[in-house]
């Protein structure tokens, strides 16, 4: 059996090559293979590239076909003796698919500009109670407070000095803070020593007077009543 083949071979330009050649559809042979082949023998820009073949079905809707059997369907539907293929021109090595115009235009929207951040005006502020978190992440500066002694350690404090607001004589140095000492009153950080006369003598000879000190302040009681008063605070008489 002989089956002409009319041969479509669309360009993107919209012009179509077109060739007629007879095929040999003889049962039991691979006529496909052999379309196939002559189909290269035509058309010199298929000799060493992939293409596809394609039908057009009673729906008017374009089939792919690549084998005898696929080929035979398209057959099926021939009533003329002419198969009409259609084969899209393979795209060139190299070429790239032509963006849209959408695409190729460059967005008009503005991009945001960053804003610029105004230098803050905050007035430096007096000290303040300190945390105990913070006492261990800040560094000594390495000053010694004179004539104050740490009341967890027993030694100098160097560096940050951290005094209860609420007892009357209790200091904290840096490494002491941060061991979390005297939690249940907040406390004082103070970086620079202070200038006291009696920070010049020994600590416990300081801490000596300033506890004598409190202790003859006006209001303060004695802890033992003098050996010269009598029941009601007068001298003994004799």
């Amino acid at each position: 059996m002989s089956l002409t083949l009319k041969v479509f071979l669309e360009s993107a330009s919209g012009s179509n090559e077109i060739r007629r050649f007879p095929l040999n559809t003889t049962a039991g042979t691979d006529f496909f293979t052999a379309a196939k082949e002559k189909i290269r023998q035509l058309y010199p820009a298929l000799a060493h590239g992939h293409f596809s073949l394609y039908w057009q079905d009673p729906d008017g809707d374009r089939v792919a076909f690549s084998s005898t059997e696929e080929m035979k369907d398209a057959m099926a539907h021939v009533s003329d003796g002419v198969l009409r293929v259609y084969i899209p021109e393979p795209m060139e090595t190299g070429e790239t698919p032509v963006k849209s115009q959408q695409e190729q235009k460059p967005s008009d929207k503005p991009k945001p500009q960053p804003q610029p951040q105004e230098p803050s005006h905050s007035q430096p502020q007096g000290p303040k109670p300190a945390s105990h978190s913070q006492g261990q992440n800040t560094e000594s500066n390495g000053q010694v407070h004179v004539g104050v002694t740490c009341d967890g350690c027993e030694g100098p404090v160097i560096g940050i000095r951290y005094k209860c607001c609420v007892c009357p004589d209790f200091d904290l140095c840096q490494t002491c803070e941060g061991k979390g000492l005297h939690t249940e009153h907040d406390m004082f950080k103070i970086t620079q020593p202070r200038v006291n006369p009696l920070n010049f003598l020994p600590p416990h000879l300081g801490r000596y007077i300033n506890r004598y000190m409190r202790e003859m302040a006006p209001g303060a009681s004695s802890s033992s009543s003098s050996p010269n008063s009598g029941p009601n605070g007068g001298a003994d008489s004799q």
